[in-house]
C-alpha cells in the first residue's frame, strides 16, 4: 500500500545503538529502553520489536495503555511505569506485573488494597526527588514513608530511583554529583530498613554515557538509543574524553510529491500570502501539515530533501499540506520521494537541525509526529 507519508525506523542502526550503550554499561547493568511518547515518535510497537530482538528485556513507559500493549504482546518483558496509577486501572496494572512507580505515600493504601484482594504482591520503585523539583518523595521524607512500610505488606520494593536534571550539561556536572550523593542517602537509608531492592537506577542517557559512577544496577536509555545526542555538549565532551560512543540516527520520515507547479516572478504562496517568488520558480506540493506533527514554525524557514538536494519551504505550513520550492532539482516528477527528516540518500537532514529551526531540542522533533503515520521498519 502506497503511503501519503510514512516513518522508516532502521533496524540495523537501532541494535547498533544498542550494541553501543550496552558496551558503555558493562555485564553487571542492566539497560532499559525508554519507550514513552511512542518510542519517542518512532512507533511503540515497532521500536519494542526491533529492541527485543537486540536482546533487550526492560522497558520504561509513562501511559498505562502502553503498558498494557506491551504486556500483551511481551509476556516475559519488565515493565516499569513511571506514571501516574489511577485507581480504577490499579486491578489491571496487578494483574499484569507492571512495576509501579511511586512518588508519594497515598498511592500506597489503594495499591495494598486491591493487591491484597488480589491475593498478589506488586512490585513498586520508590521514585527520589533528589533536585529536579518533579515527582518523587524528597529526600527529607523518605524516612517517614519507610516507616509506614510495615502496612503495605504486599507491596514489594523492587527498585529505587531518581532523575537527573541536568547530566547533559557538563560543565554543571557538580550539581550531578550532588544528586547522586542525595540519592546514595536515600538508598542507605531504604537498606537500614532492610529493604535491598535489586533495580537501583538514576542515570538517563547522558549520564549513562559521562557518568559511570550513576549506573548502579540498571540505567534508563531513551535518547541515545534512537541515535540522538541528549545535548550539542555530550557530544562534545564524549570527543574530548574519547569515550567509544557512536550513535546512528534510527528515524528517517518521508512522504511524496503530489503535485507540481511553474510559476512566474511575483507570484504569492500559500495563506496570508506570506511569501511571494521573485522568480520564476517550480513548486512541489507535499501532503505533510502540522496535523501530521511538521510545525508550522518550520514555515519559510525549514527545508527537506528531494534527490538529496535541500529544498526550502515556501509560504506557511499549512493543516495537511507545504510546498517547497524544486527549481534546482533536476528530473524530480509527481511521485518522488521526500525526505522531511532523517537519511535521504547519502545525505542527512537531522532532528537537531529541525530543533534548531524551531528553537526547541530534538526530543520534541521526534516525538511530536503524529502517532497515527506508519511506521516501517527498514
Amino acid at each position: 500500500m502506497g503511503y501519503r507519508t510514512w516513518v522508516e525506523i532502521n533496524e540495523q542502526a537501532l541494535h547498533a545503538n544498542v550494541r553501543t550503550m550496552s558496551s558503555l554499561i558493562g555485564p553487571g547493568v542492566r539497560l532499559a529502553a525508554v519507550v514513552k511518547a511512542n518510542a519517542y515518535g518512532h512507533g511503540l510497537k515497532e521500536t519494542v520489536q526491533v529492541l527485543r530482538a537486540a536482546g533487550v528485556d526492560a522497558f520504561y513507559v509513562d501511559q498505562l495503555e502502553d503498558a498494557f500493549f506491551l504486556r500483551n504482546q511481551h509476556p516475559d518483558i519488565l515493565i516499569m511505569h513511571t506514571g501516574h496509577t489511577p485507581n480504577e486501572a490499579i486491578p489491571e496494572a496487578i494483574q499484569k506485573g507492571i512495576h509501579l512507580v511511586i512518588f508519594d505515600g497515598g498511592s500506597c493504601f489503594e495499591i495494598e488494597r486491591i493487591a491484597q484482594e488480589k491475593k498478589k504482591k506488586v512490585s513498586i520503585h520508590l521514585k527520589i526527588d533528589t533536585g529536579m523539583s518533579r515527582l518523587g518523595f524528597l529526600p527529607t521524607d523518605v524516612q517517614d514513608f519507610l516507616g509506614q512500610m510495615h502496612r503495605f505488606s504486599h507491596l514489594e520494593v523492587a527498585g529505587l530511583m531518581t532523575h537527573f536534571a541536568d547530566a547533559d550539561d557538563p560543565t554543571h556536572s557538580d550539581y550531578c554529583t550532588l544528586q547522586l550523593e542525595r540519592f546514595e542517602e536515600a538508598l542507605a537509608a531504604l537498606r537500614e530498613r532492610g529493604f535491598d531492592p535489586p533495580l537501583i537506577h538514576a542515570a538517563n542517557s547522558a549520564a549513562t554515557i559521562l557518568y559511570p559512577p550513576t549506573h548502579a544496577t540498571l540505567v534508563r536509555v531513551g535518547l541515545a538509543l534512537y541515535g540522538l545526542w541528549p545535548s550539542e555538549s555530550v557530544e562534545d565532551a564524549t570527543r574530548k574524553h574519547s569515550i567509544p560512543c557512536e550513535l546512528t540516527p534510527v528515524l528517517s520520515w518521508k512522504t511524496r510529491i503530489i503535485q507540481m507547479k511553474t510559476v512566474p516572478p511575483g507570484t504569492p504562496v500559500g495563506y496570508g500570502r506570506t511569501e511571494i517568488v521573485t522568480r520564476r520558480s517550480r513548486i512541489g506540493i507535499l501532503p505533510v501539515g502540522y496535523a501530521d506533527g511538521y510545525r508550522r514554525s518550520l514555515s519559510r524557514v525549514g527545508h527537506v530533501l528531494i534527490q538529496g538536494t535541500r529544498c526550502k519551504i515556501l509560504g506557511s505550513v499549512c493543516m495537511n499540506l507545504m510546498m517547497v520550492d524544486m527549481s534546482h532539482v533536476p528530473q524530480v516528477e509527481v511521485g518522488s520521494e521526500v525526505t522531511l527528516l532523517g537519511k535521504g540518500g547519502p545525505h542527512l537532514l537531522g532532528a537537531r537541525e529541525l530543533a534548531k529551526w524551531l528553537g526547541t531540542i530534538e526530543y520534541e522533533v521526534v516525538s511530536t509526529i503524529n502517532p497515527s503515520i506508519p511506521r516501517l521498519i527498514r
